[in-house]
């Protein structure tokens, strides 16, 4: 009987993705954040999630080599799990700071508790993607239901499958179209509907008295959503989603209401960016909804759970040993100081002077460019805008990602291509990320660009035709 080695295995399985289109490789570029810098042999980033550009801040250096040298506890790894050795004062002091800093009233918490919900609290874990896969492999259970954004983050995905094994099952999950918020409310009708009738056919087959004492409670119903999508760029439109549920609790009170719906909201692509000083998308959302007037926010009864993350626009990372701890604590002494808000401005800018670049020149390509380049629809506007957010992350649709990225890496711009199965087959594209240290000629330069790699393909469609 002859046997396969395991390296022939991977091989064999390496190149079944060559021929796919969905091997990858890593690959190592030296970048630099604008053309004024003096190394014209880097890329400009326009790639990273180093949105804020703090992992250039000298004044986070600064800030955190003074926090290293000042700490009389070691530095360097955790030394033991959370429940053992690993809660050190400096994780404790921590998860006191960004349960102060996130707080947005006392209806609810950053994550929140069953049974205290009016006690905020924070949490930290090694990372977002494994902050929520312990989340929802945990704490949905049996009679919940998880109700989620059919675009919500792949930690999300796994954290269900997880839980599925001793929780909420395959057929209490049921995802929305993404950020429509007319299918979420469907769906939500709908478990009302059937819970409905389960209580009319229970109150039917059995005595009032028996119904009575052997009814299950309803269970929870969890919905998950991203603030900031990675691959979109687009917004939740939660504005929209808490007026949805507003509505639902004014007709069934005893069904969706607070204490039963948890909206979890993962702000991993907005720490740090929206909010005042970076407090995140939520954070604004509940101030904006204030400042109107609103006798006490829903957006604050309704959200219950929000998942931060510092790898990104915080320019560290979520992980527990004292000098990462002292690192996030750096990060935020910047994002709250001026020159956070200096930072925050730039970018909500520079995303702007995208956003207007790109769409002048998508509305004076010839037609035929359209098969080439496009972007997404503009989704339902948070700030209600009548055109696209300003956001670091900008999509453009092409079906050739891997030509115009090379193309645009060959001009010194540092964008990625983006396929299938990050992305639905049909929806490939190259992903524009923004920084604050970007320049705003380099980004209209960077369209050019594109507009060059379109005409060039176009005229070579014709040439090759004659």
């Amino acid at each position: 009987m002859s046997t396969i080695s395991l390296d022939s295995r991977l091989h064999a399985i390496l190149e079944d993705r060559k021929g796919k289109g969905t091997f990858r490789s890593l690959k190592k570029h030296v970048t630099r954040e604008n053309s004024d810098e003096p190394d014209s042999t880097a890329k400009i980033d326009f790639s990273s999630n180093d949105y804020l550009s703090l992992t250039r801040s000298q004044q986070l250096k600064r800030r955190f080599l003074q926090l290293v040298q000042d700490t009389p506890t070691p530095v360097f790894g955790s030394t033991g799990s959370r429940l053992l050795d690993g809660t050190t004062p400096q994780l404790a002091a921590l998860e006191g700071r960004l349960c102060s800093f996130f707080s947005y009233g006392s209806t609810s918490s950053l994550l929140s508790s069953t049974i205290a919900p009016s006690e905020e609290s924070a949490l930290l874990f090694n990372s977002g993607f494994d902050a929520n896969v312990s989340f929802f492999s945990t704490v949905p259970q049996k009679t919940d239901y998880i109700i989620y954004d059919e675009l919500v983050h792949a930690s999300v995905w796994d954290g269900m499958r997880a839980n599925e094994r001793r929780g909420v099952p395959v057929k209490r999950r049921r995802a929305f179209r993404h950020g429509d918020v007319a299918d979420l409310k469907r769906i939500l009708e709908d478990i009302v509907a059937a819970e409905n009738a389960e209580q009319c056919h229970a109150s039917a087959s059995t005595s009032t008295l028996t119904s009575t004492s052997t009814a299950q409670r309803p269970g929870m119903i969890f919905i998950a959503i991203e603030s900031l999508y990675s691959m979109d760029g687009d917004l939740a439109p939660l504005p929209h989603m808490i007026q949805a549920l507003n509505e639902l609790q004014s007709l069934h009170p005893t069904s969706i209401n607070p204490a039963r719906v948890c909206v979890v909201v993962d702000e991993a692509h907005t720490t740090g960016i929206y909010g005042a000083q970076g407090k995140g998308f939520v954070y604004d959302m509940v101030h904006r909804e204030n400042a109107r007037g609103s006798s006490g926010s829903r957006t604050a009864e309704w959200v219950q759970v929000r998942l931060m993350t510092f790898g990104k626009g915080m320019g560290s990372q979520g992980a527990m040993s004292v000098v990462n701890v002292l690192a996030i604590e750096s990060a935020f002494d910047v994002i709250e100081s001026d020159e956070g808000e200096k930072l925050r401005q730039a970018l909500l800018t520079l995303a702007e002077t995208l956003n207007k670049s790109v769409s002048s020149l998508l509305s004076t390509l010839p037609p035929d460019a359209k098969r080439l380049i496009s972007a997404l629809p503009s989704p339902i506007s948070p700030y209600g805008r009548n055109s696209r957010d300003p956001t670091p992350i900008y999509p453009l649709l092409t079906p050739h990602p891997h030509a115009l990225a090379l193309h645009l890496q060959n001009r010194g711009f540092l964008v990625r291509p983006v396929v299938q199965p990050t992305v639905p087959r049909g929806q490939e594209r190259i992903r524009i990320c923004l920084h604050s240290g970007n320049a705003e000629k380099d980004v209209r330069s960077m369209v050019r660009c594109i507009e060059e790699w379109v005409k060039g393909v176009i005229g070579n469609t014709v040439q090759a035709k004659l």
